[in-house]
């Protein structure tokens, strides 16, 4: 495969230390496994390689495939999550919280004003230590892959695409692609901002290259 290709692949995704898996797009193997959550959504699903949308040492790994292959791939930490970065575990004064009416507890995620994530290391001494690392930072990872098919019709690129963008919420959207011109309808209940469709519309003229012009509506 080559950059800018719409590939529609399945995978498992494991850390490698432990063999737990952390990721994956099979319905059947998350009940398997107690990790089923009914608020997802299961499947294969159609990525454009090259376009960092996933991970970038499976990214990558994707070049050396062609339809219907089948691989495990080793991807280091640099290529994943990234090396854990002492700079991100810091120190909070414990006021802030109580400013906030929180009660903060070792173990407890946290999110604050600014999107920081965060995991709470210790509360002591009227200080509280979090790390604000990814949970999966410095840690290798393996990832089982299969391409199931490469994607040629606009339509389903730019659903594709859609769904990217708004994850569950695509069961709102309609898109439809006539000759060169493609209309994607949303329900005005789902939440869209005027930077969402400049992306959209920036991915369509670099990805699907088929479709020339693009009409956001309301319904």
């Amino acid at each position: 495969m080559k950059n800018g290709d719409f590939a529609e692949i399945e995978y498992i995704g494991k850390i490698k230390q432990s063999g737990d898996i952390f990721d994956l797009t099979d319905e059947n193997v998350a009940k398997e496994n107690g990790l089923f959550n009914p608020k997802m959504s299961y499947g294969p699903i159609t990525i454009i390689v090259g376009a960092k949308q996933i991970l970038k040492g499976l990214d990558d790994a994707l070049l050396a495939l062609n339809e219907g292959d089948k691989k495990t791939i080793d991807i280091e930490a640099k290529n994943a999550f990234g090396d854990r970065n002492t700079k991100l575990i810091r120190l909070t004064p414990m006021a802030h919280f109580k400013q906030q009416k929180m009660e903060p507890k070792q173990g407890q995620y946290i999110t604050f004003e600014q999107g920081l994530r965060g995991k709470i290391l210790s509360v002591a001494g009227g200080r509280v230590k979090i790390d604000f690392n990814h949970p999966l930072a410095g840690k290798e990872l393996e990832y089982a892959v299969k391409v199931n098919k490469l994607v040629t019709d606009a339509a389903k690129k730019l659903e594709s695409l859609i769904a990217f963008y708004f994850g569950n919420a695509t069961k709102n959207i309609k898109c439809a692609v006539t000759d060169d011109k493609a209309i994607i309808t949303i329900d005005k209940k789902t939440p869209i901002n005027d930077v969402v469709t400049k992306r959209i519309e920036e991915d369509v003229k670099k990805y699907i290259t088929e479709i020339k012009t693009i009409e956001f509506k309301t319904a």
